[in-house]
């Protein structure tokens, strides 16, 4: 994720890779809508440009298909 998004943005908000991950886990163990909350502010086009939605959404991606492994 932090490479995608690119040092300005990483910059802007560090952590958002982990906060992703953390919110699938979360949802994994009954916390509905913590995916689903945290990406449509993620990815509002508003706020956010391409590149970094692009980037959120492969996040979640990659994010969901690990936990649902584990």
């Amino acid at each position: 994720f932090a490479q995608a998004v690119g040092p300005d943005w990483r910059a802007r908000l560090p952590g958002i890779g982990n906060l992703l991950v953390s919110a699938v886990t979360d949802q994994r163990h009954g916390i509905t809508q913590a995916v689903t909350r945290l990406e449509s502010w993620l990815t509002d086009p508003e706020r956010f440009p391409p590149h970094w939605i692009a980037a959120v959404r492969e996040g979640l991606r990659q994010a969901q298909e690990r936990v649902s492994v584990s």
